[in-house]
């Protein structure tokens, strides 16, 4: 995959399901790169290396429900293609939902992190989190960007019909609430589904 032209896959249709599976870019936000660069392989902050996996379009992330005809902010998309009893995690800052279990605040807050806090960056990409800085493919440019640098992971909520929420792993920091567009390639954690037991009278 070094080497590779990945221009050739550009799309600006956000409607549309891509995934990009391959080699990233150690290059900033601001700059990019069209060619594939040697590696897919990151490190946490415990000096464990992990490959970065596949960056998802929305649309692809979603199982095609992140489509622009979803208007209503924080909406929820109605499927991902995570195994059954795991989801994307809630992201935003609105709803009822957005701070409870299977959110990226309320997995945080278990941990007493704060939400865009400079002291906690390295924090999540250590055990139990191992968040890597994976990069993203972006399929309106045709570029990959930040391997090394800059981890974007999809939330379940969709900001409005062109943009989605994420969750922001940089250096020093994170954050839980930025939006992105839905045809940008990012990569996912799915979440597993905590199940409250209620105890009554039958």
């Amino acid at each position: 995959m070094e080497g590779t032209d990945v221009s050739v896959y550009k799309d600006t249709n956000k409607d549309h399901d891509h995934t990009y599976y391959g080699n990233g870019c150690e290059v900033n936000w601001n700059v990019g790169s069209t060619t594939a660069c040697s590696s897919r392989i990151d490190r946490t902050n415990d000096n464990e290396d992990l490959v970065i996996g596949t960056y998802y379009a929305s649309q692809a992330a979603t199982s095609g429900s992140s489509g622009t005809n979803i208007t209503t902010q924080f909406e929820l998309f109605k499927d991902t293609f995570c195994p059954i009893g795991w989801q994307l995690p809630y992201g935003g800052t609105g709803g009822d939902y957005y701070d409870k279990s299977k959110s990226i605040r309320f997995l945080l807050s278990t941990y007493s992190y704060e939400p865009s806090d400079t002291r906690y960056g390295t924090k999540v990409r250590s055990y139990p989190f191992s968040f890597i800085r994976s990069g993203n493919y972006r399929w309106n440019t045709g570029m990959l960007f930040s391997q090394a640098r800059d981890g974007d992971y999809w939330s379940i909520n969709n900001k409005d019909a062109y943009a989605a929420y994420q969750f922001d792993v940089g250096g020093a920091q994170y954050f839980v609430d930025r939006t992105v567009g839905k045809e940008y390639g990012q990569a996912v954690r799915c979440v597993y589904k905590i199940s409250v037991l209620t105890c009554g009278i039958k």
